[in-house]
């Protein structure tokens, strides 16, 4: 397959703000109060339709290096065809501008960040959808707070895995039918290199010299450009954004947490896993065992893409949004309406 170009396809680009797209944007801060230090925030944005006073809201969480920009072309339409609905898009700890988080970078502690979060809106969150990583940070979330009514992982497996090279949340140039050549490990390694080496301590003159150095290291272009979209420009240069150390935590942790059992013990939470057919993220076990709980739980339902890979919201926004849209029926003015936080 020829590689895909433009390497950030338009959706993935962060849109201008429009007055006809209400957002807030919540920095990430330690506020200190009476001397003590407050949770930090994550960094948030809430889109709605035009004029709309949703009822419910749902988060939307991007995978790994990714931002929640990845999110907002996707959410945008949702809310516009759901009016009852609200969206959160969020920088999960250490992605995007929700930087500068304490240890321990796990699954658990991003999720206990969403519920902090969730809790602060003083808006009713019913529900969350997670691509890769998000996925599982929002079923960790769904087990922990009794609000969530509707729960959609997007190519997101629930357990434990061998290392995967899809599970960086980003396609390379080639399809991810088989194997996927941007490795996550070795993403890992080289921007941790290049942030450790004296040379590039003090950043890189401009993007383009950020992607060229990246893609030296083996690492396709089309990652590389997606990567760059983690740059923060410092004085006269740029800074990849993330710390890499969390970073590696984060998908250590990933990789070793498995959340079938809880997802199994749900019984009021609708929970959709969305499987991209193309993509090698749920690996046959996982595929077999997602088949046997949906076959024995009236609450979980699957829906295979056909086509996509790991990025379905990349390679089928439009099958994802008919998606969403065809099993999230539209809210009543009054009698769905839910309690905040």
């Amino acid at each position: 397959m020829p590689p895909r170009e433009p390497a950030v396809p338009p959706l993935l680009a962060a849109a201008p703000g429009r007055a006809c797209w209400p957002s807030l944007l919540a920095g990430v801060a330690r506020f200190r109060f009476l001397g003590q230090s407050l949770p930090m925030q994550l960094a948030h944005s809430l889109v709605a339709a035009p004029g709309a006073d949703p009822q419910k809201y749902m988060l939307f969480l991007h995978g790994l290096l990714g931002t929640r920009s990845n999110w907002r072309s996707i959410a945008r339409q949702f809310v516009q065809q759901r009016p009852g609905w609200g969206a959160v898009l969020v920088d999960l700890r250490e992605h995007g501008e929700s930087r500068g988080f304490d240890e321990p970078h796990t699954v658990a502690a991003a999720a206990q960040d969403v519920e902090t979060l969730a809790r602060s809106l003083n808006r009713p969150v019913s529900g969350a959808l997670g691509h890769s990583f998000g996925g599982k940070v929002a079923l960790a979330w769904a087990t922990r707070t009794p609000n969530c009514e509707l729960l959609w992982l997007i190519d997101s497996a629930p357990g434990a895995s061998a290392i995967q090279s899809s599970e960086t949340g980003r396609p390379s140039e080639q399809a991810d039918a088989s194997t996927v050549t941007a490795d996550v490990l070795r993403i890992i390694e080289v921007l941790g290199a290049l942030s450790r080496s004296s040379t590039h301590q003090g950043g890189f003159e401009s993007r383009e010299a950020f992607i060229e150095q990246v893609s030296a290291q083996g690492i396709s272009r089309g990652v590389a450009q997606w990567l760059a979209m983690n740059l923060v420009r410092e004085a006269n240069a740029f800074r990849f954004g993330p710390n890499m150390a969390a970073i590696d935590a984060l998908f250590a942790d990933h990789r070793e947490v498995d959340l079938w059992p809880e997802l199994e013990r749900m019984r009021d939470v609708d929970v959709h896993l969305v499987i991209g057919e193309a993509s090698t993220a749920f690996n046959s076990e996982d595929r077999s065992k997602a088949a046997r709980v949906a076959a024995s739980r009236s609450n979980v339902s699957i829906h295979r893409i056909a086509r996509a890979g790991h990025w379905i919201h990349v390679d089928a926004p439009e099958t994802l949004l008919d998606t969403l849209v065809e099993h999230i029926p539209l809210l009543s003015k009054k009698s769905d309406k839910q309690e905040t936080y």
